[in-house]
């Protein structure tokens, strides 16, 4: 890393993408098969504060994970973001959020089958909370909305309605940060 490090130009920052999809660890370790572990996850912020913010993390968040109740979606991905924005506090990291929902993919269809993607309303609610936590919080991260998915969502029609009637809205939210793009078109 210090090498990586000594190659960047002024004003440019590394950034190590960690798939952390949940704080939850029950949803993150079990089912998710994501062998983080909380205290994993705080010694790599741990080593990346050593680099006196030229080294960042991006966190994906994963809305309405396995696991997690629609009825809680909307709080677990708060406190997804409340967890990424105290690592980042602790330890000095700079940090941003990826954002994407949970989508059936064809692994997904078979360890999952009556777990459901996120209602678009929810999904729109919990980037809004997202957005105003972070700015309550007085920090610069930023909140990225990612809806491509690589050909793996096994709802292709549903991904096509969310897509035709809110990808333009997420776009806008991407550059401008601004909750109120996120209204269908």
């Amino acid at each position: 890393m210090c090498r990586l490090q000594a190659g960047l130009r002024a004003g440019q920052q590394l950034r190590i993408t960690l798939g952390l999809e949940t704080q939850d660890d029950h949803s993150r370790r079990s089912l998710l098969n994501k062998k983080m572990s909380r205290k994993g996850i705080a010694r790599a912020f741990s080593v990346l504060g050593k680099y006196s913010r030229r080294v960042g993390a991006e966190l994906n968040l994963m809305f309405q994970p396995p696991g997690i109740p629609p009825s809680e979606s909307v709080a677990d991905s708060n406190k997804t973001i409340l967890y990424g924005l105290d690592l980042s506090h602790e330890f000095g990291v700079p940090v941003d959020f990826n954002f994407h929902p949970y989508y059936p993919s064809s692994i997904g269809f078979r360890h999952f089958p009556a777990h459901a993607r996120g209602g678009m309303a929810q999904v729109i609610e919990a980037i809004a909370q997202a957005r105003l936590l972070i700015d309550r919080a007085g920090s610069d991260s930023k909140l990225y909305i990612g809806w491509f998915d690589e050909g793996h969502d096994q709802e292709e029609p549903q991904r096509a309605r969310e897509i035709r009637e809110h990808l333009a809205g997420f776009l806008k939210f991407n550059q401008t940060q601004d909750p109120a793009c996120l209204v269908a078109n």
